[in-house]
């Protein structure tokens, strides 16, 4: 017991050490911006060491052309497939922690980063550690603010607003095709997360993308991330049009939801309008940057007369190109 106590001790002591060790040889702040939890932060010169916490702010960092500061990613970011295509590297990168969790204080103070990009719940961790943070909270249905915020605090002000002047023109697309739909000319879109009766509710940035592509949630009564509803409810939606989506590494087949007696009784199954994420990079539907190319997407499906003239693939291949530096290989069939 004695030595058990004697080991926690000389670990605190550790951690306290480096904490003291790297703020003392820190940069000396000489910028400051407004982060998203609305504090002023100060920040370094140069940005040369960055770790996030989660993984919304990955495809961001890769498009600001920062991805060789990237030294630590949360937990989940190595398990998303669309990042082992964006960049294999996303796979090795030390992991600190998780958004909303706990994190590996000693090894977050071995990365010594000159920001760590986080959600406004972790800000209180980063500063016991003496550590810069950012906070970010792109769910909350502001992505083009996030890219902005993480641009300014990385140095990179010119390319994060000529990202999201890319990110408004391309929802802009989509927008100016489906103004003026009446109310019950809107598609009724619903959400599988993860499995065909769990859905995202209507406080969710899932509900702005749909509406912003012209569509209904028809979950928009209800509120939450991961909302469990049973196939009675669903059926009395009736969606015409399904978006299947990842939730971690859990995410349903096609094929499955099209040979589930139950939901063979909705519109968007008889109708085949059911459709996989077709984020190659990075997650469409998803509140990050490339969620503009998500609104255009489910525009395309929900109204392909008003989008007749819209190549989605080609929108998505110039915008890969240009953030990533890579072309789009997916499907937006």
């Amino acid at each position: 017991m004695v030595k058990n106590k004697t080991k926690k001790t000389i670990s605190f002591a550790l951690v306290l050490v480096l904490a003291l060790s790297w703020t003392a040889f820190a940069q000396a702040p000489s910028r400051s911006l407004v982060d998203q939890a609305g504090r002023t932060v100060l920040l370094p010169k140069e940005v040369n060491r960055v770790v996030v916490t989660f993984p919304f702010q990955v495809p961001i960092i890769y498009a600001l052309d920062m991805q060789d500061k990237l030294v630590g990613v949360d937990t989940r970011t190595p398990g998303y497939e669309s990042f082992k295509r964006l960049d294999p590297k996303l796979q090795t990168l030390p992991t600190v922690g998780v958004l909303g969790g706990s994190f590996n204080a000693e090894e977050l103070l071995k990365l010594k980063p000159d920001v760590v990009l986080c959600g406004p719940q972790d800000v209180a961790q980063m500063e016991k550690l003496g550590l810069i943070a950012v906070a970010t909270a792109p769910w909350e249905g502001k992505p083009e603010e996030s890219i902005l915020v993480t641009a300014k605090a990385l140095n990179r002000e010119q390319r994060g607003i000529e990202l999201v002047a890319d990110f408004n023109r391309i929802i802009g697309l989509a927008k100016s095709r489906v103004v003026g739909l009446q109310p019950t000319d809107r598609i009724r879109v619903y959400a599988v997360v993860g499995n065909p009766l769990t859905t995202y509710g209507g406080d969710q940035y899932f509900s702005s993308m749909v509406a912003m592509a012209g569509g209904i949630n028809v979950a928009e009564s209800l509120k939450g991330s991961k909302v469990v509803v049973s196939k009675e409810q669903l059926l009395s939606w009736n969606p015409q049009m399904m978006v299947v989506l990842a939730w971690g590494a859990e995410m349903s087949a096609l094929k499955d939801i099209y040979a589930d007696a139950v939901l063979q009784g909705t519109d968007a199954v008889k109708n085949k309008k059911v459709y996989a994420d077709a984020g190659w990079y990075s997650r469409w539907v998803h509140p990050d940057l490339t969620s503009c190319l998500g609104v255009l997407w489910m525009a395309k499906h929900m109204y392909p007369n008003q989008m007749a003239d819209i190549d989605v693939k080609a929108v998505a291949d110039e915008f890969d190109r240009k953030y990533f530096k890579k072309p789009y290989q997916g499907n937006t069939d």
